[in-house]
């Protein structure tokens, strides 16, 4: 088998710049690579032999991955098999609420909020998820969130921050106020 070299000075081949560790390789394949892909027919598949709510090492389930991506189908097969809306993670105690407000995805943050998904839900810092829409500045989100609860919008953080005081804009201020 001849191999090909990526330049005259180099010493490897081109298959080794391509090689995966198995822990990504088991990542992959997970159920949580899965949903950071939008695989909803692998999802389904890994929801026959395992629970919703699986974590991997962080604590992430595969909610999390799916929100944060916007994979709206994938959360709504993981949301219909039982998945909890307001699992947190270990190091930072965030909510797939929290990572589908971060990436601006409206529809899966609907999703999530129909689900029960707590605006309340401080992550470790004590931001909740009305915090973080107020820093991205997401004006559909807010409303959205202002449909379920007004008062929540006045939780401080652990730096004694209001959602108001992280706004991003004027628009965001009002809304808020």
């Amino acid at each position: 088998m001849s191999h090909q070299h990526c330049n005259s000075n180099c010493n490897h081949t081109l298959s080794t710049l391509y090689t995966q560790s198995l822990t990504e390789l088991d990542f992959e394949r997970s159920i949580h690579g899965c949903a950071q892909r939008g695989d909803v027919a692998k999802v389904r598949k890994w929801l026959l032999k395992c629970c919703p709510d699986e974590r991997d090492r962080a604590g992430y389930t595969a909610l999390h991955y799916a929100a944060r991506q916007g994979h709206v189908d994938v959360c709504r097969v993981i949301l219909e098999s039982g998945g909890d809306p307001n699992a947190k993670t270990h190091e930072i105690g965030a909510t797939p609420l929290h990572k589908a407000i971060l990436s601006r995805n409206f529809p899966t943050v609907d999703l999530l909020l129909s689900y029960d998904a707590l605006a309340d839900m401080a992550d470790n810092d004590g931001r909740t998820p009305w915090h973080v829409a107020a820093c991205v500045g997401d004006v559909n989100i807010l409303r959205r969130m202002l449909q379920i609860s007004r008062g929540v919008a006045m939780v401080k953080d652990k730096h004694g921050r209001l959602p108001v005081d992280l706004a991003k804009s004027e628009e965001i201020v009002v809304i808020l106020q």
